[in-house]
């Protein structure tokens, strides 16, 4: 599926809302989705055009929240230019709370940060900064 192949060229990150800050999210959590919830996603994509670049290669970035009891959630999913593709629980009926969707099915590591770039290497998300 298109927009979560590898590259060699450096990827916009996820972003992550922890409390009142926003962040970088250096992990993919719909990458490991359930196959029809990437369908519906692609379909969205291709029916807005989505086209993505270079630097985002997935066509879209997801917007999540780490909750004060460490859950995940996934609050909406954005073309790279910001308008909504989905709400979380539209994309993910099955976890939907509200207007967002607990992210049950991920259960990688997470890595985040903010700050100015100390590191980075032209490859997805190989780049570290100043606080992760």
């Amino acid at each position: 599926m298109q927009p979560f192949r590898a590259s060699a060229t450096g990827q916009a990150a996820e972003r992550l809302v922890v409390g009142r800050d926003t962040m970088q999210l250096f992990a993919l959590p719909l990458a490991t989705a359930d196959s029809a919830v990437l369908a519906r996603l692609e379909k969205r994509l291709d029916e807005l055009d989505a086209s993505g670049s270079t630097a985002c290669w997935r066509r879209c970035i997801g917007v999540w929240r780490l909750d004060d009891e460490g859950i995940l959630w996934l609050e909406c999913v954005n073309t790279e230019d910001g308008d909504v593709v989905f709400s979380g629980a539209e994309l993910v009926p099955e976890f939907a709370a509200g207007s967002r969707a607990r992210a049950g099915w991920f259960s990688g590591e997470i890595r985040y940060g903010t700050g100015n770039l100390v590191y980075y290497q032209h490859d997805g998300f190989m780049r570290n900064l100043e606080r992760e």
